[in-house]
Formats: C-alpha cells, sequence, structure tokens
C-alpha cells in the first residue's frame, strides 16, 4: 500500500491491487490472492467487491509486486518476484462514495483504461462514465445474445481480436487491450453465442463478475 495514516482501502490503493489482480488473472487463468506489504491484515468489504481475494500466509512468495513508483524501498520484500512499477493516481472522490453507485466491475475498467500503469494520472468523471455506457452495453449484448453461428470472417475477427488483447497485455498496455475489445463491439447490435463466450473470456481479467454473467446467460437457455 501506499503509505497512509488510515489503513482503509482508498482508490489509490485500490487500483495497485486490481493490477495486480488483473495480470495474475490473465497469466495464470486463475483468481489470485493479494497481500498489502504495509497493511498485511487489512479487511475491507470492498475487497470482495472489487474482485479481491486476500493471502492471510504472512510467509507467502510472491510471484507478482504492482510497486508504486514513488516507494521502490517496498520491493526489497517480494525478491524474485516480476516486478510492474505503478504510477500515481491523484483521487478528487473516495472509492467508499463510487463502489455503491458504479460496482466493483467499472472501476475495475476505469483503472485499466487510464493508460500505462507507471503514469500518473488524475481522476475525471467523464472517463468513469465512458467505461459505465462500456459496461452496460456489454451486459445489453448478452441479454440479447442470438443462438445464430457466426460468419467464417468473424470467426477468424475473433482469433484476431484474442491475439491482439494478449499481445497488448503482454506488453504492459491493459488499456490498448480493452480498446481492441470494445472496438469490436463499437457497432454490434447482437451477439451469438460464440461471440459472448469470447468477450467473457476477454473480459474476465477486467470484469470477472460481468463475465461470470455473460456465461450464465448461455447456460441459462
Amino acid at each position: 500500500m501506499i503509505p497512509s495514516n488510515d489503513l482503509a482501502l482508498d482508490l489509490e490503493n485500490a487500483r495497485l491491487a486490481v493490477m495486480a489482480d488483473f495480470f495474475c488473472t490473465w497469466q495464470t487463468g486463475k483468481k489470485p490472492l493479494i497481500m498489502f506489504l504495509n497493511a498485511p491484515n487489512i479487511q475491507n468489504e470492498n475487497l470482495a467487491r472489487l474482485g479481491l481475494f486476500m493471502c492471510q500466509d504472512q510467509g507467502a512468495k510472491f510471484d507478482l509486486g504492482v510497486i508504486p513508483r514513488d516507494f521502490p524501498v517496498i520491493a526489497e520484500n517480494i525478491e524474485g518476484a516480476k516486478i510492474i512499477n505503478a504510477g500515481r493516481l491523484l483521487p478528487h472522490t473516495s472509492l467508499e462514495y463510487l463502489l455503491p453507485d458504479f460496482g466493483g466491475d467499472v472501476l475495475r475498467l476505469y483503472f485499466l483504461y487510464l493508460g500505462p500503469p507507471d503514469r500518473d494520472y488524475k481522476f475525471e468523471w467523464i472517463n468513469l462514465a465512458g467505461v459505465y455506457k462500456f459496461a452496460q452495453k456489454v451486459w445489453h449484448l448478452g441479454r440479447g445474445f442470438t443462438g445464430s453461428t457466426p460468419s467464417v470472417s468473424t470467426q477468424e475477427e475473433l482469433v484476431g481480436l484474442e491475439e491482439v488483447v494478449n499481445t497488448r497485455i503482454e506488453q504492459k498496455k491493459p488499456h490498448t487491450a480493452l480498446a481492441a475489445i470494445m472496438e469490436f463491439l463499437k457497432d454490434k447490435k447482437h451477439l451469438s453465442e460464440i461471440e459472448i463466450l469470447m468477450v467473457a473470456k476477454l473480459l474476465k481479467p477486467y470484469t470477472p463478475f460481468l463475465s461470470a454473467e455473460l456465461v450464465s446467460f448461455i447456460s441459462s437457455v
């Protein structure tokens, strides 16, 4: 955690945790256990609402560390781990204020769509509103999916989309990977089952709850 007098999870530290969760989920396909190195015993219901699971093993070894650039000394505690350096997020509001209205998935999208992890950012309502509209669009597309089989060209487009998304995340560009998904869905009015399953797969590290909803729409039919 970025040092604070308050051990409650704030917006900036939530971003660090979401980035750790995102990159580990993308790499392994499984939800990782997260530990805050300055507050190992933090308990906060907002963690679960952000799709985060805490590690309680004080002797755990770390595979990945997301380190705030201004506090590089933290990296000394996680030798051998892959390091992602993160810039600062200067909030004008609080996590407690945003979660009830926007939900964990939208905040995760916001954190990851800001840009490269190592840059500094200011909280902007317009960007939050943009990813909220995108999440709503995906949800409605999932609700209205069709049973039709996509054309060969669409299936090829899906393969290409997955390659682009994986390549961009590998380059630590989750924002451009998300932009590729947004571009694919931009003019869509309906999605086939195959398209929904691919979108759910690609969005899973970004929006775990929404992705589960998309799969449930298909399995309930």
